[in-house]
């Protein structure tokens, strides 16, 4: 998997995500990337695990998650 294959995963999971947790809405500051990250990576680890694989694969999740949900002001 390549970065963009990963980056469009973990787009589209933040989705998936919040309608399993049962939220149809994204208040801002409400959703927790942490809880969303572990999630994740029970789930959907193979979206984590693009070449190159860089210690930031973390950080560009939380960067697309927060670019999903309008949470960016966050950081």
């Amino acid at each position: 998997m390549n970065r963009q294959q990963s980056e469009r995963g973990v787009r589209a999971l933040c989705h998936t995500w919040c309608g399993e947790v049962g939220s149809t809405t994204t208040p801002g500051g409400d959703l927790s990337f942490d809880a969303f990250y572990v999630w994740l990576w029970q789930n959907y680890r193979q979206v984590l695990d693009f070449v190159p694989v860089t210690q930031l694969v973390r950080d560009d999740a939380e960067k697309w998650f927060d670019d999903e949900f309008n949470q960016v002001w966050k950081r």
